[in-house]
């Protein structure tokens, strides 16, 4: 019974702390975009971007432990995974871009729309998986 407990408020505590990093996460992505007159467009995509990254390691590594858990359904896994994958492909693509752009292939515009789309899929990643990291699934 106790350890039953215990894992609940593990489970809950770990909740409590991806709500929170995802919030820092917005926030500092806000101020982020804030401040790209402060920083080369290099160094402030790449900020961009090792932030998104830490977020999706989060996010997807608790997926992992909460369908291993199986309280995370087996459909809604795979729909997280397909999401996480879209994920990877948009952050990968983003990545060239920005090293193209710093070899002076492409504009800024470029950088800005790979940047949006990894944004976007992040987005959709966090709407999807969020009510599941809270809850400790369902």
């Amino acid at each position: 019974m106790k350890e039953n407990s215990l894992k609940e408020s593990m489970t809950l505590l770990k909740s409590i702390m991806i709500y929170l990093f995802l919030s820092m996460f917005i926030v500092g992505v806000i101020n982020s975009c804030a401040t790209f007159k402060n920083a080369t467009p290099m160094q402030q995509s790449y900020k961009i971007l090792k932030s998104s990254q830490v977020t999706y390691d989060l996010i997807t590594n608790s997926v992992i432990d909460l369908h291993k858990q199986k309280l995370i359904s087996d459909v809604t896994y795979k729909q997280i995974e397909d999401i996480a994958n879209k994920y990877s492909v948009a952050h990968n693509t983003a990545i060239d871009v920005v090293k193209a752009f710093n070899l002076g292939i492409g504009t800024k515009e470029d950088v800005s729309s790979k940047i949006t789309a990894v944004s976007a899929v992040l987005t959709e990643l966090m709407k999807i998986a969020t009510p599941y990291l809270i809850e400790g699934g369902k």
